[in-house]
């Protein structure tokens, strides 16, 4: 079971993380200047776990290829590493955490990212990123009114 984990594993994990930033470069470099949309949208969550006091962030990218596919997956969930949730900081976790796939600060364009209505997650993405809010988190928010 070590062999499992200590070797397999992270061999798992270096192909995943190269095929992911692969893909996102193609798509990136593959999108004509014409379109001026960017090809990769983003969904970020940031929470605390109520059993272990805990906060977690996490990733997801979206996108359509070529062949009019769409193509999704999760770049990261990992602890929060910041001991403040100061909305520099969250900027910082998620970037430290997309940092091995795709560096945001190379896209043409601001990507999509759909956040909830936490507004220290908004303050963070806002300026990085082309802020969307999510459709079921503000139904929710409706729905209680």
């Amino acid at each position: 079971m070590l062999r499992l984990s200590r070797r397999v594993l992270p061999q798992y994990y270096e192909t995943a993380k190269t095929s992911l930033k692969d893909l996102l470069m193609y798509q990136f470099n593959s999108t004509p200047d014409s379109l001026s949309v960017c090809p990769v949208s983003f969904k970020v969550d940031h929470w605390t776990s109520n059993y272990a006091n805990e906060q977690f962030t996490a990733i997801n990218y979206s996108m359509i290829n070529a062949d009019f596919e769409k193509i999704s997956g999760t770049v990261a969930v990992h602890s929060y590493d910041m001991e403040s949730k100061h909305a520099y900081n969250i900027l910082f976790d998620i970037k430290k955490k997309m940092e091995p796939i795709v560096d945001i600060s190379s896209f043409k364009l601001s990507p999509p990212c759909i956040t909830d209505s936490d507004s220290k997650l908004i303050s963070a993405v806002i300026g990085a990123f082309d802020r969307i809010s999510c459709a079921g988190h503000d139904l929710n928010i409706a729905l209680r009114l």
